[in-house]
């Protein structure tokens, strides 16, 4: 999107290919702890919204470090800000996930309590 605003036609012949190759990357950088996240809270029983809303924002600190200092190398401020949004939406998406699903995390697994005595 900034090559197509600034017009540079050397960075538009790569923009396919960055296309395609962008969502690998975040999808390796936040894909996979995203699951292990997902499969320990079911195991754990975490169902607190701060341990989802956290997790979030360390899941996508990598992943937004990476684009912040990609994008805007020479720019401090703005690459803080793209870092600030990169992991306020990740915090955001787990809250997502939490609401949908870890509010019940590890329910399905209807473990039957030990009998009183």
């Amino acid at each position: 999107m900034l090559a197509l605003f600034q017009q540079n036609t050397r960075e538009l012949e790569n923009l396919p290919v960055q296309l395609a190759l962008w969502p690998m990357v975040i999808a390796g950088f936040a894909g996979i702890p995203t699951l292990l996240f997902i499969a320990l809270s079911e195991w754990r029983k975490w169902r607190h919204w701060a341990v989802y809303a956290g997790t979030g924002v360390v899941i996508s600190l990598p992943g937004g470090m990476l684009i912040a200092l990609e994008l805007y190398p020479e720019r401090t401020g703005i690459a803080a800000m793209v870092l600030l949004n990169v992991t306020v939406a990740g915090a955001c998406g787990a809250l997502a996930y939490w609401m949908i699903a870890g509010r019940n995390a590890g329910n399905w697994r209807g473990e039957v309590s030990a009998p009183r005595s």
